[in-house]
């Protein structure tokens, strides 16, 4: 079992996923909430289990040995010989005053009989700057499936590369003063000295800002980067539309040929491109920079876990991402691991409004937390209930308890659903599926919308409009002009990969929507057609193709509303790269 407390979740969540942007709201009241369960599924994903410290402590003989070895390895290979800490002078301790207490996270490999020790500051005791950027970029999720779409296509090999020990290769900037007290722990073994207080030179697991650091310290060296393949230089090229994707590219090269990609995520690296000299020389390369953990090789039967999605080979190559560890879970912290489940989410309409107690909206909200972890990575059946269950927890307290245990049900039955990325498709395909669901004049409408590249789902969208429409086409149109408008930037971000769209296809259901965008508007409808302006523009100029699509078979649907099973049954079908091209009406 994981400690829960707050204190520890906060340390362990900078060590497994330190893009969580480690902080604990129990010792810090301006902190963000760390997002415990996600913490959880970042340790699991890893195949640790992690140990609580009393356990460790209570611990005798041989166990008690490994836990002792384990910590010394730890102050060596990550402090000592990093340089991380020099013994503090009686003017720094005096001048930092406090020192940050140091505590540590122990966890043990499950196919392995490996032991490991983690010592972290608590950052959460030091004094907040409020200018201070603490936090990582990564990459979106959108970005992954676009890169991984152009990665079967070309047949590329996918990896994944860790960098071992990463924030302790940032140095902390001149003139931050940062004093510690080394683990009690280690105080009590004899490791460390009694009165012991290191001051820092490097960026420490468990530092606000070493997530910050660690960032510009990795995008600094890998646009230095180059490898030499014979006579020819390569190196790598920052992708303009998301800074944590880089482009493997060739010296010279005027047309920039796309080589290969490689996706951040803080201190893990995906890396797709040919095996052969130049994939070789890049990690030889890389491996000169940083130490790497083992290769792990994308293979049928070898599945891994990048950015919180679960990747796994087929054999013929197409690649299927899902969260099924995450919603494991989740249904065992609901105890609904046996639960049946349902194949559909129905709900009456809202009720009269019922404000939550703080407890129940903490409950809400972290469901909310939950579903939209799976909702905006593989699992876009999930994004109108999310939606839904997010605009309503703070003012329907028990029907939004409701909604949410129904989704866990839903979920109990759709655990193995995910997002196929398959070998086959046309490149220079860029489908746009919208929809919006009416609401009437009193409210307003939620719009849907689905992005297809050739032939695999990468974007999907599902939220409320930002203003009132008083008919079906208004609300339709709207919906249209949004998915235009993100399709443009997932075309500008396909563009910087490489491959050219010359058209982009938005399929549409509504036929007097459809009509105002391709012929303009009159007296009736111009108030709200100018929205849609930019829509036929590009209609006008042929770099957009509007389409008429029927009910029936509209994938955005199942994103604007209560979707019978019929729908979710289409929806889920796309989502393994069925039914994706709907044909010219």
């Amino acid at each position: 079992m994981l400690d829960t407390s707050p204190f520890l979740y906060d340390v362990v969540a900078s060590i497994v996923d330190p893009a969580l942007a480690p902080r604990c709201a129990a010792c810090d009241p301006h902190a963000d909430q760390v997002d415990k369960d996600a913490m959880q599924q970042a340790i699991k994903e890893e195949g640790k289990s992690i140990i609580p410290q009393a356990k460790v402590k209570a611990s005798v003989g041989r166990e008690a040995e490994r836990w002792k070895l384990a910590a010394q390895q730890e102050l060596k290979k990550n402090f000592e010989d990093t340089y991380a800490f020099h013994k503090s002078t009686p003017t720094e301790i005096k001048q930092h005053g406090r020192a940050l207490p140091m505590l540590c996270v122990w966890s043990k490999q499950e196919s392995e009989d490996y032991y490991k020790c983690r010592a972290c500051v608590c950052g959460n005791f030091a004094e907040i700057d409020p200018t201070q950027q603490s936090w990582t970029a990564q990459a979106e999720p959108s970005s992954l499936l676009a890169s991984l779409k152009i990665g079967r296509v070309n047949h590329w090999m996918t990896s994944k590369h860790d960098v071992k020990g990463a924030f302790l290769n940032a140095t902390l900037p001149e003139g931050r003063l940062v004093v510690v007290q080394p683990p009690q722990i280690w105080v009590d073994w004899g490791i460390v000295e009694p009165g012991t207080y290191w001051t820092l030179e490097k960026a420490v697991y468990g530092l606000r800002e070493s997530p910050a650091l660690w960032s510009a310290e990795r995008d600094s060296q890998l646009r230095k980067l180059e490898w030499l393949v014979g006579n020819e230089t390569f190196y790598l090229r920052c992708c303009a539309s998301d800074s944590q994707v880089w482009l493997l590219t060739k010296k010279g090269d005027a047309k920039n040929k796309l080589l290969g990609i490689l996706v951040v995520y803080v201190d893990d690296f995906l890396l797709q491109t040919a095996a052969g000299p130049c994939r070789n020389a890049f990690l030889a390369a890389l491996g000169k920079v940083w130490t790497l953990d083992k290769e792990k090789t994308l293979e049928v039967g070898s599945p891994f876990t990048f950015l919180g999605m679960e990747m796994e080979m087929h054999k013929n190559g197409d690649i299927k991402i899902h969260q099924r560890a995450f919603i494991d879970m989740l249904l065992d912290k609901y105890g609904l691991t046996r639960l049946k489940g349902t194949s559909a989410v129905q709900i009456d309409k809202l009720p009269e409004e019922k404000i939550p107690s703080a407890a129940a909206l903490k409950k809400l909200q972290t469901h909310s937390g939950e579903f939209n972890w799976l909702a905006t990575r593989t699992r876009m059946d999930l994004s109108y209930y999310t939606s839904l269950l997010a605009s309503a927890s703070s003012k329907h307290a028990d029907w939004s308890q409701e909604l949410a245990n129904k989704i866990l049900r839903f979920l109990a039955s759709t655990r193995d659903q995910g997002i196929l990325i398959s070998c086959s498709g046309d490149l220079k395909d860029l489908t746009a599926w919208s929809g919006a669901g009416y609401a009437g004049p009193d409210t307003k409408a939620q719009s849907g919308m689905v992005i297809v590249f050739g032939g695999s789902v990468i974007v999907w969208r599902s939220s409320r409009q930002t203003v009132a429409t008083l008919s079906p086409a208004e609300a339709e149109l709207n919906a249209a002009t949004l998915a235009w408008q993100i399709c443009e930037g997932v075309r500008l971000l396909i563009s910087d990969l490489g491959v050219q769209i010359p058209k982009v296809r938005l399929l549409i259901d509504n036929k007097a929507a459809l009509t105002i965008a391709e012929c303009g508007a009159h007296w009736r409808t111009r108030y709200f057609s100018v929205r849609g302006h930019r829509l036929h523009e590009e209609y006008s100029t042929g770099r957009a193709s509007l389409e008429h699509c029927e009910t029936d078979v509209m994938l955005a649907d199942a994103l604007t509303k209560m979707a019978p099973l019929s729908v979710v049954s289409t929806l889920h079908a796309a989502m393994h790269g069925e039914g994706l091209l709907a044909p010219t009406q």
